[in-house]
């Protein structure tokens, strides 16, 4: 998936231009599978032998102000508002969408992923594994009273919303998220389905980390 600084112009692209050929690239020449286009199947063998798969899904999630923090009393349209004096986000990213909007089109295609995923269709997939970039879950989300502005910048660091149609669907057992670079790690608890095992990886510029899960 692609972060946030992914985006960034100083590629000399850009911000669309750098998404779009993002959507377009071979990864697969690489051996990677870019989770913003397409699922990464996993095969894995029950004890008669049939195939079950467990799928990764992804999306860069982005944030549209649901993350901001509870006891500060600015609505969305204020950090819309004063974006580029609280994320560099805002500075460096060029002929882009706005937040919000850019948030709801992931949203939507999440969406139509995860309903195939749970499609009759897709009996064969036992497990979904969500990755996204930008934390989607409030546990995933690190609060700190009384640093107004660590709590100010909270609005650009979740998606909420996101997290709240994720855990609709039966099949999704982890959501993998990033961009915060503090590691954090929770059970969501669901009524009727398994709870989600929630992490945040917690690499750091030039030091990349990685999490295992057990399915």
């Amino acid at each position: 998936l692609l972060g946030n600084h992914s985006l960034w112009t100083d590629h000399g692209m850009s911000s669309t231009e750098i998404w779009n050929k993002a959507l377009t690239y071979d990864w697969a020449s690489l051996g990677w599978t870019y989770l913003e286009r397409d699922e990464l199947y996993l095969v894995e063998l029950d004890p008669e032998a049939s195939k079950k798969y467990v799928v990764v899904a992804g999306t860069i999630g982005w944030f549209e102000y649901s993350a901001k923090d509870p006891s500060l009393s600015y609505d969305d349209a204020w950090y819309e508002a004063h974006r580029f004096d609280i994320t560099n986000d805002a500075r460096f990213m060029t002929g882009f969408k706005d937040n919000r909007t850019f948030a709801r089109e992931r949203l939507e295609a999440l969406q139509e992923k995860l309903a195939i995923l749970h499609a009759p269709t897709s009996s064969a997939v036992t497990h979904v594994v969500v990755g996204t970039h930008v934390p989607c879950f409030e546990p995933q989300i690190v609060r700190k009273p009384g640093d107004i502005d660590w709590n100010t910048g909270n609005a650009f660091f979740g998606n909420l919303t996101l997290g709240k149609e994720i855990e609709k669907w039966p099949k999704v057992t982890h959501v993998i998220s990033g961009h915060t670079h503090c590691g954090r790690y929770s059970m969501w608890p669901r009524v009727g389905m398994p709870d989600i095992e929630t992490i945040v990886i917690p690499s750091e510029y030039r030091d990349p980390k990685f999490v295992m899960v057990e399915i």
